[in-house]
């Protein structure tokens, strides 16, 4: 099938480039503090100041009064931060959807292929996809489906289907005359498509369709970002009665092919933009905006002011006091502004020094602050998107501002099993970050994690 890319402009934001981060949050829930402490990360201010110079309140006022009243922005500069790897400098984002370097036998997608009516067009198929894809590497396994159109391979080495894939989509391959389509394999086009599209924290793909009144067939347009794809094809048609050289005759394969498309074109662009980023900056690591808005419920302009300008939010609540008045607030105007929150539980120390809570009282304490907050999000995020946080999906964090220290729970699985083995794999991390929460513990005689 043949998509036609209606307008294309940049969808990948470079991982490298300067990005804005509103810090919002209830009075006295401690955003200034924990802005401090980012300062002093980012070698902006004496670690041993942070926590107590709220250097961000910058007006007499505020310091005299202890409370911010105007947005304060400041940029900083994280050198040891590697813009490629996960989406926090602890790995606390969800990994990437393509292999990385631990994943055994990485396999790739190749769609749009010829249709195969016989035996002998499909091993001539085969011998053709081989030819194409033993280019790049050694094959261990090829599986092509005459009948729909696709194949898929499995290369011996993972730099093999990198290779692959990355040119894949900067020249588009033929076999036996058609363009194909080349993605990394594993979940369908389509979830991929959606997995990708949430990491580079793009708007989520649309698929519209347009009837014809003249004809049989339909046109299915893809949206991603800035980004366009479209097709035709044809309802009702069955496989038997499709010719090779026709578009799908089913909805569900004219989406795949368009979200293998976008796939291609997309990492196309975010390797473009790896390899020009050497060039084009000065110093590695990540330049950040921080903006440290107000938390009186008298001052909500100057939040949304903020908002406007924002890439994203972070929402700061207090472990103890859990969700407030102004947290509701401040996280409506975030969601009205189409700012994407992530939420940070602050104050963590508090439950273990000031409350005294076992660890069970604690789990519960927080699990019902994290709800509350996804109580919220539900009521007013925008529509066709789920922004809702997790400890799961790297969306929460839990420290202490005052005392200058934080983590993830991916973060911190990632740090008990690297410090028992440094090889350890992506999936085992993942595996272990799963069992840090929800209803699972470890049982101390069986050495086993039980739910």
């Amino acid at each position: 099938m043949q998509a036609s890319t209606i307008k294309k402009s940049s969808a990948v934001r470079s991982r490298n480039a300067l990005r804005n981060v509103c810090v919002i949050a209830h009075v006295d829930n401690g955003k200034t503090t924990l802005s401090d402490s980012l300062l002093a990360r980012g070698n902006a201010l004496n670690p041993l100041k942070a926590g107590r110079a709220l250097a961000l309140d910058t007006e007499q006022e505020e310091q005299e009064r202890g409370i911010t009243i105007k947005s304060t922005g400041i940029s900083l500069h994280f050198a040891d931060w590697d813009p490629y790897e996960a989406d926090s400098d602890d790995g606390g984002g969800q990994p990437s959807p393509t292999p990385q370097e631990g994943t055994p036998s990485p396999k790739v997608y190749l769609g749009n292929l010829p249709w195969a009516k016989t035996e002998d067009d499909l091993k001539r198929l085969q011998d053709d996809v081989k030819l194409v894809l033993e280019k790049f590497g050694n094959i261990t396994e090829v599986t092509v489906n005459g009948k729909r159109g696709f194949a898929i391979a499995e290369y011996s080495q993972v730099t093999d289907a990198t290779k692959c894939v990355s040119e894949g989509s900067k020249t588009r391959f033929q076999i036996q005359g058609r363009d194909v389509d080349i993605a990394y394999h594993g979940s369908s086009p389509i979830v991929a498509l959606v997995q990708l599209c949430e990491k580079r924290r793009l708007e989520p793909p649309r698929y519209t369709i347009e009837e014809s009144e003249t004809t049989s067939s339909s046109n299915l347009t893809l949206n991603v970002s800035s980004v366009s794809f479209s097709c035709s094809f044809e309802k009702g048609r069955s496989e038997r009665g499709r010719e090779p050289s026709e578009d799908p005759a089913s909805l569900k394969e004219a989406k795949n092919a368009l979200a293998t498309q976008a796939l291609a074109s997309l990492e196309s662009e975010l390797s473009s933009a790896r390899k020009a980023e050497p060039e084009s900056t000065s110093e590695a690591g990540l330049r950040l905006s921080l903006i440290d808005c107000p938390g009186h419920q008298d001052f909500s302009g100057e939040v949304t002011t903020a908002l406007r300008i924002s890439d994203g939010a972070l929402v700061v609540v207090d472990c103890v006091d859990g969700v407030g008045v102004q947290t509701e607030t401040v996280l409506r105007q975030s969601l009205s502004e189409k700012v994407k929150p992530v939420l940070f539980m602050n104050k963590l120390d508090r439950i273990i020094s000031e409350l005294k809570c076992s660890p069970e009282d604690a789990y519960q304490k927080i699990t019902k602050t994290i709800d509350d907050v996804n109580d919220i999000i539900r009521i007013y995020q925008p529509e066709d998107v789920d922004w809702t946080v997790s400890p799961e999906d790297g969306t929460v964090g839990f420290g202490s501002g005052l005392q200058g220290w934080g983590f993830t729970v991916y973060g911190f699985a990632s740090t008990l099993l690297k410090a028992k083995n440094p090889d350890v794999q992506e999936k085992d991390i993942q595996k272990m970050a799963k069992k840090l929460w929800g209803e699972y513990y470890h049982n101390k005689h069986t050495g086993k994690w039980q739910d």
